[in-house]
């Protein structure tokens, strides 16, 4: 596989953000995970009592809904499609951790994995959900589901035990991590044409590779260990892999690349704390550099739909879930 290296230095201009603090569900602190084209936002925030909660906020009334959970005390929502379809995790009455689906008003349990231990971390515009099942013994498989066709095992990569589906597209491809008994992680792709799973690759000198989001183009992102050790934000196509940099801080993260080749992500900056960046065509910016919004700190975006970006910051030094809209 080729390796390139992305130049990093500021080449085009960002559209600036306006930036919309989604509050909680009462209590102190949300984080957003994933936005949909209308620019409705879902993830997970602390109610008056102090548990956490899915929530869904509406760009329409601008209020956050506490989506409640599968019975135990504890939900997260990862996933949206455009349809308004989220899926997530929750601890159910005996306290296992249950992927869900949110639809209609009402969240329930996935089925997937029969009573062990699930979670469901992205959905795409046919309702195909992926996510990851427990297995008898302590493993961990990536899945594919739908209502359709019920639950796919997509197994892991040869000689791994373990597996994470973390991103998916229309196509139905998924990404994820597969994980090896001697510690090692690799990216991996799991094709729907073939129903075959297949490595992403590394880069020289590096051992590792992580994938969590993956466009209608097929291209993926995610990180990649680079020869130093460290993290850096990684782009995985059919030109290879490229390591995306860290806007010269000392490591950085790739969450989401939306289907015109906008990623989002976070890196440790200079003075080691933890901001977020927009990549497009070579060029990294740190988002907070692109807000008019001077008591807040971009610190984390995890998704990225059209002009929408969902994430997380601190707001007079609390954290709260963001909305950032771009505007001309």
């Amino acid at each position: 596989m080729r390796l390139s290296v992305e130049i990093l230095e500021p080449r085009q201009h960002f559209a600036g953000y306006a930036v919309t603090d989604l509050g909680t569900l009462g209590g102190a602190y949300s984080q957003a995970f994933s936005v949909n084209a209308a620019g409705n936002v879902v993830g997970q925030a602390t109610t008056k009592t102090g548990a956490l909660h899915a929530f869904k906020w509406s760009s329409n009334s601008h209020t956050m809904k506490d989506l409640g959970t599968l019975g135990g005390g504890r939900s997260i929502a990862y996933g949206m499609n455009d349809a308004g379809a989220i899926v997530g995790e929750s601890t159910n009455t005996d306290g296992v951790r249950r992927a869900f689906i949110y639809q209609n008003g009402a969240m329930r349990d996935l089925g997937v994995g029969g009573t062990r231990s699930s979670a469901a971390y992205a959905i795409n515009k046919l309702n195909q959900v992926t996510g990851e099942i427990s297995l008898p013994g302590g493993a961990v498989h990536a899945f594919l589901w739908s209502s359709s066709n019920g639950t796919r095992d997509l197994g892991t990569l040869p000689g791994a035990v373990s597996s994470r589906g973390y991103g998916l597209n229309a196509a139905g491809d998924v990404v994820g991590i597969a994980y090896f008994a001697d510690g090692r992680e690799r990216a991996f792709i799991w094709k729907a044409f073939s129903k075959t799973m297949s490595d992403l690759g590394r880069l020289p000198g590096g051992n590792e590779a992580h994938a969590f989001s993956i466009n209608s183009a097929g291209i993926a992102v995610g990180e990649v260990q680079v020869s130093s050790g460290a993290k850096h934000a990684g782009k995985f196509s059919t030109a290879g892999i490229a390591d995306l940099g860290a806007l010269g801080g000392s490591q950085s993260h790739a969450f989401s690349i939306d289907n015109a080749g906008r990623i989002v992500g976070d890196y440790l900056n200079k003075s080691g704390n933890r901001h977020a960046f927009i990549y497009k065509d070579g060029v990294m910016a740190d988002l907070s550099t692109l807000v008019n919004a001077p008591n807040t700190t971009i610190t984390s975006a995890f998704s990225i739909n059209g002009g929408f970006i969902a994430g997380g910051g601190k707001v007079f030094g609390s954290t709260h879930a963001l909305l950032l809209k771009s505007v001309v």
